[in-house]
């Protein structure tokens, strides 16, 4: 029985960019890259980085309610058809918002 190398032999065609120790990785994050990547932000935290006339004209008529996941997923492609992406919740931070009931999936 053979062990494959860790690494491939020098002849090989694979960069070694593609070997990065975990040191490597994460001097690539700054601390709030790290905070989002582990903690995630709240959904407060999230509506205070928003355009605010943008979040009145989706939340008009309904600010006595919780926020519907439909009315970030409008505030999303907006934000995404303004070049504005990276203003956009992760998918593990609008799971949390849900499970912890910051927001509503629906209403019945």
């Amino acid at each position: 029985m053979q062990i494959a190398p860790a690494r491939p032999p020098v002849c090989s065609p694979a960069p070694e960019a593609l070997y990065y120790t975990h040191r490597e990785i994460f001097k690539s994050f700054n601390y709030y890259n790290l905070f989002l990547l582990f903690m995630g932000r709240t959904y407060e935290e999230w509506l205070a980085q928003q355009d605010a006339d943008l979040v009145k004209k989706v939340r008009a008529g309904d600010e006595d309610n919780k926020p519907l996941l439909n009315q970030i997923n409008w505030i999303w492609v907006n934000n995404l058809m303004n070049q504005k992406a990276d203003l956009n919740p992760s998918s593990a931070e609008l799971l949390d918002w849900v499970t912890s009931g910051q927001i509503d999936a629906m209403r019945k």
